[in-house]
């Protein structure tokens, strides 16, 4: 199974990002003018001011890095026409991640999550570590911010994919199923 971007979704999580992005941006600034105007009416230059400006340049900025990072990511996966997520008898792979293939074999177990608009699998491991070499750099810092770095298990995200993880996990056991009896029946 070939599971690919979904443009509209893709587009919606962009234009979000975008928004929030120019949204920080606008806010931050609006506020450190007004911080900054008052301060030097009320008392001049003084330390406080200063202090003020830094955090709320600190705020413009992380904002900013923030939700342009999601709208650049969502803006390239428009135009992403490959598939994302393969499954097959082989296994599963994330092409998003670049973690090459899973087997089922490293597998130990696989299960959907749900939670309000987002959707993702959780796969356990076996060998954890021989996948997480393979994870890009950006990949295992996000595990690391999330605390998923000593776990066994990853996620695989469905909430911009064209296929809901019902359809996913219901090739999954299909696959497994097939692969239980041809082992049952000697073939």
């Amino acid at each position: 199974m070939k599971i690919y971007v979904s443009k509209l979704k893709a587009a919606k999580i962009f234009l979000l990002g975008l928004a929030g992005a120019l949204a920080s941006g606008f806010l931050s600034w609006q506020v450190y003018v007004y911080l900054t105007y008052s301060f030097q009416i009320v008392w001049g230059v003084s330390l406080i001011g200063m202090v003020l400006n830094i955090i709320f340049g600190l705020i413009f900025l992380v904002g900013i890095l923030v939700f342009g990072c999601v709208a650049i990511i969502f803006g390239k996966r428009l135009f992403d026409d490959k598939p994302q997520v393969l499954l097959s008898a082989d296994g599963i792979e994330d092409k998003r991640l670049n973690s090459g293939l899973i087997k089922w074999s490293e597998i130990s177990s696989i299960f959907p999550h749900k939670m309000g608009q987002a959707e993702w699998l959780s796969i356990n491991l076996m060998l954890p570590e021989n996948y997480q070499k393979r994870l890009p750099i950006f990949a295992r810092l996000m595990r690391k911010i999330n605390g998923e770095s000593e776990l066994n298990s990853f996620r695989i995200g469905f909430t911009e994919l064209d296929k809901s993880i019902d359809e996913a996990f219901d090739y999954i056991l299909e696959v497994k199923f097939e692969q239980v009896i041809c082992k049952r029946l000697g073939m």
